[in-house]
């Protein structure tokens, strides 16, 4: 973590996480960190196109940067246009509204779960992918 000078003190600069070789994405994969990781992930690799070396970082820091919220939002409205028009005439008790607002929200919640957690299985696919680019490049003639 950096920290600068001034009113930017109080706020702490987060440095990417940086992979530079082989042996960098194996232990980013290793530690389970590609699952929970907040940090930007920046490619330090020598690639003869400069250009997919980019489009590969950006694709990364798309699927780490994934917060499952449209995929909650979703789930939410499905879930609430579902209980209302589908799930039969509902007694309108108390009881029955916070069950019903309960069972809407734990949709949300799932659905936001399950869209981070297949962004972090695609973001886990690409690095995987990148390292056995990587070790193939190496055992080239």
């Amino acid at each position: 973590m950096v920290l600068t000078g001034g009113a930017a003190s109080r706020c702490p600069v987060i440095e990417p996480v940086v992979l530079a070789a082989r042996a960098d994405i194996s232990s980013y994969l290793g530690r389970w960190r590609w699952l929970l990781s907040g940090r930007e992930i920046a490619l330090d690799l020598s690639m003869a196109d400069e250009a997919r070396r980019h489009r590969l970082e950006v694709r990364l820091n798309f699927w780490r940067s994934v917060c499952g919220c449209q995929a909650g939002a979703f789930a939410f409205i499905a879930m609430t246009i579902w209980r209302i028009f589908f799930a039969g005439v509902p007694t309108w008790t108390g009881r029955a509204v916070a069950a019903s607002a309960a069972l809407v929200l734990l949709a949300a919640i799932v659905g936001k779960l399950l869209a981070i957690l297949a962004a972090r299985l695609v973001l886990l696919i690409e690095l995987a992918r990148l390292r056995r680019e990587l070790s193939e490049e190496r055992n080239l003639p």
